[in-house]
């Protein structure tokens, strides 16, 4: 079973759903704004369906101003592997895997 809490240590290689995952440490608070069911025939001819999430943050001042986003697929296959689930209006970290794709999004506790 995946327990998220081994996957959240900067430096950490981890073996998840068979890949190895190296966690960055380039952690950033978002909001989930909302998402998007997805159905689709992917290259293998097989059916993929999931959720794109996306996730908001206002953007630093010094940097500009308004606001970024990004978004996040996980398959229903990787969600039923996930013991949280991503809700709208939740605060999450952005937690990146080596290639530089969101692999996890945890929730931020106050």
């Amino acid at each position: 079973m995946f327990i998220m809490m081994n996957y959240t240590t900067e430096g950490d290689v981890c073996q998840a759903l068979g890949k190895e995952v190296t966690i960055l440490g380039d952690e950033e608070v978002y909001t989930v704004a909302g998402f998007r069911l997805v159905d689709f025939t992917g290259q293998d001819k097989k059916v993929v369906r999931g959720r794109t999430y996306y996730l908001s943050k206002a953007i630093d001042t010094k940097l500009g101003e308004g606001v970024e986003y990004v978004k996040a697929f996980f398959s229903d296959e990787r969600l039923a592997t996930m013991s949280y689930k991503p809700a709208v209006g939740d605060a999450v970290e952005v937690l990146y895997n080596r290639f530089g794709r969101v692999y996890l999004l945890r929730p931020v506790v106050d």
